[in-house]
């Protein structure tokens, strides 16, 4: 069973990609390493088949730029590295990080757009959904399905492991294309500033979608007990930004508005970013 598509793959390839990054910037010896020096799977995927592929989704524009700048700074640690210097500069470290973060962030919003448009999503449904969103709607309704339950009970297989990591994969996968989902509705509602707008409940942070998984089926998807707690502190913040917008909103505080909007942003980058890490790390033995 294969659940990626092609841009999500080449999302878990940059993934790969800056690990071996961090490697180096950890002290580890990994000059020698071919993948560090070629070039990487992304830009290769990018040039080969998504530039010609995705030409008509504005995701693409932008993440062309930023994966650029994204190996500007990658050249310039190397190239320290290969020099000698034991220490990167800090600033040059931290922008690296943001465009990576930037890098996956677009792809998910790319491969979202993608997998909405082979709903056979028209125009005037797209359309539809988002005025049910403002009117109240569900944010992020029709969610990205989770593995079936029960989940990595077969006897008749003897790869159970193998099994146990592709229903993680699904669940982690499903989840994270689910909070972008909410986020790009969420998106709309803070965008519109208007009267329905202020009137919106938002749920807590256990009530959504990717809340209900963090509390249940991700004990056990997520193996990394430290990956599990930054990502449900992560989520309970962004919800926590989130009311504080449509308070704000309610109060006419545009400034306050704007800032819980950066913050949102920044959060829902984060939360993308390190679920992509923990599939990374379960679809490994299915890829």
């Amino acid at each position: 069973m294969n659940i990626y598509s092609d841009i999500s793959k080449a999302r878990l390839v940059h993934v790969g990609w800056e690990l071996g990054l961090e490697r180096l910037l950890s002290g580890y010896k990994a000059l020698q390493d071919p993948k560090i020096h070629a070039e990487c799977g992304l830009g290769r995927w990018i040039r080969e088949r998504g530039q010609a592929k995705y030409e008509s989704y504005g995701e693409l524009d932008t993440l062309l730029n930023v994966h650029e700048k994204f190996h500007s700074l990658a050249d310039e640690i190397i190239s320290r590295k290969e020099q000698g210097h034991t220490d990167v500069p800090s600033e040059i470290v931290m922008k690296m990080h943001k465009c990576s973060r930037e890098v996956v962030y677009l792809l998910t919003r790319l491969e979202l757009s993608v997998r909405m448009d082979k709903k056979d999503f028209t125009p005037l449904t797209h359309a539809f959904r988002g005025l049910k969103v403002l009117l109240g709607g569900n944010l992020g309704g029709d969610p990205f399905r989770m593995a079936p339950r029960p989940r990595m009970v077969d006897w008749l297989s003897f790869d159970v492991l193998r099994r146990r990591s592709l229903a993680a994969a699904i669940d982690i996968n499903a989840a994270r294309l689910n909070h972008m989902l909410w986020a790009r509705d969420l998106e709309l509602v803070l965008g519109s500033l208007g009267g329905v707008a202020r009137q919106r409940q938002v749920p807590d942070a256990d009530e959504c979608y990717l809340g209900s998984w963090l509390n249940g089926a991700a004990r056990e998807d997520i193996e990394d007990d430290s990956l599990l707690k930054i990502l449900s502190a992560t989520h309970k913040e962004f919800h926590t930004q989130v009311i504080k917008a449509i308070s704000s909103l309610r109060h006419d505080d545009d400034a306050a508005v704007h800032d819980s909007i950066n913050e949102i942003n920044g959060l829902s980058r984060d939360l993308i970013l390190a679920l992509t890490h923990a599939e990374f790390k379960a679809a490994r033995r299915v890829l």
